[in-house]
């Protein structure tokens, strides 16, 4: 994991999880999630995690 001016990033190259060729990079963020109850009704929370940021593929 990185720091650049305040913001948490990592990067992952040729893992199973950016593929064979190829790095993944995510992004520390916050944002608003919504999740839906049995009766239909939504609720909104705001909620930290990685969010994808960019893919970088080779030939």
């Amino acid at each position: 994991m990185a720091s650049a001016k305040g913001k948490k990033w990592r990067t992952n190259c040729g893992t199973a999880a950016s593929g064979g060729n190829g790095c993944r990079t995510w992004i520390w963020s916050t944002f608003v999630g919504a999740g839906q109850d049995s009766a239909g009704a939504w609720s909104y929370h705001q909620t930290d995690s990685w969010v994808g940021y960019n893919i970088v593929r080779f030939h």
